[in-house]
């Protein structure tokens, strides 16, 4: 069992929380995953946002982004807002014009690759022990440590293995790691 939870929030203001329909405040969010992190300190937390929700303004975005801040999920999965027909949202007041929405998105997708890299910075160095799932490109393959986290290891390695590798690498999406002999699973 990976040490993972993806735990979508969808924005920073509980005003638009509270108008997407949902019942749950930002604070309630956070205190949550503060309480999930002091149990489990190598979880990676996955969250959801969307952007451009009717009514947003720019407070509310700028909420959203101070959550995630505070937050710094692993991974922000970034959306923005579609009108769907027939939907309530389709039909509420202060659409918000698609060139915001999708500024708003750039700055939440800058966010998510700052922050995700940070984290993967902090692993550089570190021992893990990792099952490794899938051929990668060329010679190499996937891995994933226990909190689900990717790394690449260059070579043709047996698929379904444990091994420990040493975190050599990163970028804002995966890790790179080298396997320590001698310490094979």
């Amino acid at each position: 069992v990976y040490r993972f939870l993806h735990l979508p929030v969808q924005s920073g203001s509980d005003r638009v929380i509270r108008e997407m329909g949902r019942a749950y405040h930002s604070e309630e969010y956070l205190e949550m995953v503060r309480r999930l992190r002091s149990s489990l300190p190598e979880l990676t937390l996955s969250t959801d946002v969307i952007t451009g929700f009717p009514g947003e303004t720019e407070d509310d975005h700028h909420r959203t982004v101070e959550l995630m801040e505070q937050l710094r999920p692993n991974i922000i999965n970034v959306t923005r807002f579609s009108r769907r027909p027939g939907t309530v949202a389709d039909g509420m007041k202060g659409q918000v014009p698609g060139w915001v929405s999708k500024e708003r998105s750039r700055e939440l997708t800058r966010l998510r690759f700052r922050i995700s890299s940070e984290i993967n910075a902090s692993k550089v160095g570190r021992v893990y022990s990792v099952l490794i799932d899938e051929k990668g490109k060329g010679s190499s393959v996937m891995a994933r440590t226990d909190d689900y986290l990717p790394v690449v290891i260059k070579g043709d390695h047996e698929l379904w293995r444990r091994v420990n590798v040493k975190i050599t690498g990163h970028a804002s999406t995966h890790l790179y790691g080298v396997i320590v002999p001698g310490m094979e699973n």
